[in-house]
């Protein structure tokens, strides 16, 4: 979930730990990054959610055009059937407009490929079941941007010990490690273009950790 106070961005997120890194979002497997425009298709692994469901009907994307500009589109859902958007990169998914359920029935995919009973064949984000909004550590600088990362901070389930924060710049299809780090105060500065990227690894015992990523966004 990305949120903004004046010229504060915090990017929070949630994934299941494991040895192996993964981007820190729900889906658990490092979210693919691109250089050129994509049709994506939204859909959910519930049939009820649907503009005349009971679950969600409605959800917003959030996502940069192929000119790195913000936008914001609503599509109205059609269950496990995608529905079609274009962009180069995608910000964040929330829900717009629920049925009686008051929440999404299914998980909410954003991705490409064949899409089998709501699921893509490649996922790039994700509302899980009664979450609302995605929950991705992952932030495309828009144009004429460039976004400051201040500070980290990580917290765990019980039993996660061990777990490694691993910070990286994508730029098209290669990914740059920034910094291995636990949590605390750091600064890098990610340019009109780049995606930052949170991973975590080499946790000995699998279990949900929980980032919040602190930065300044502004023009250049």
């Amino acid at each position: 979930m990305i949120w903004r106070e004046d010229d504060k961005i915090y990017i929070s997120g949630h994934g299941t730990a494991t040895v192996a890194a993964r981007t820190i979002w729900p889906g658990n497997s490092i979210i693919p990054n691109s250089e050129n425009l994509i049709i994506y298709t939204v859909s959910s692994t519930s049939a009820n959610d649907t503009l005349l469901g009971t679950g969600a009907q409605i959800v917003e994307v959030i996502y940069l055009n192929g000119l790195l500009e913000r936008k914001e589109l609503t599509l109205e859902l059609n269950g496990q059937t995608g529905v079609e958007i274009e962009a180069l990169h995608i910000e964040q998914l929330s829900l717009m407009s629920v049925g009686t359920g008051g929440t999404n029935a299914g998980v909410i995919h954003i991705g490409t490929g064949t899409v089998t009973s709501g699921v893509p064949a490649v996922k790039y984000d994700q509302i899980p079941v009664g979450e609302g909004v995605s929950h991705a550590v992952r932030y495309t600088v828009p144009t004429a941007m460039k976004f400051t990362i201040e500070e980290i901070k990580v917290s765990t389930d019980s039993a996660v010990s061990d777990v490694t924060l691993q910070l990286c710049k994508n730029m098209g299809d290669v990914t740059y490690v920034i910094a291995h780090m636990l949590e605390g105060k750091i600064s890098y500065v990610y340019k009109s273009g780049d995606t930052m990227t949170l991973r975590h690894l080499n946790a000995s015992v699998s279990g949900e950790v929980y980032v919040v990523v602190t930065g300044k966004l502004e023009m250049i």
